[in-house]
């Protein structure tokens, strides 16, 4: 999915690089309402998304190659693990 836009109050109030680096992303940005009814739309469909991976419109996209890598998900895992301790909520 893609990022959510930033108001423009929060992009006004940063120095005027960020302000610059951030104008072109924040045009192709998602307003943060459009996001939320996305995700609501995701939390309340009882058969759920229709894809793995959807878009902002919950239209399929294709998952990145590394989100099918067992070895990247694995250590990603180990260093959420190494960066959090061992919670047990998960299980």
């Amino acid at each position: 999915m893609p990022a959510v836009r930033l108001d423009p109050g929060r992009v006004a109030a940063m120095p005027w690089l960020l302000r610059t680096l951030y104008a072109p992303k924040n045009r192709m940005d998602v307003p943060a309402e459009h996001l939320g009814r996305t995700y609501a739309r995701l939390a309340t469909t009882p058969e759920g998304p229709p894809a793995p991976y959807v878009d902002e419109d919950l239209r399929p996209v294709r998952a990145p190659a590394f989100a099918c890598d067992d070895a990247a998900r694995e250590r990603l895992w180990e260093v959420s693990q190494a960066a959090t301790g061992d919670p047990a909520w998960p299980w």
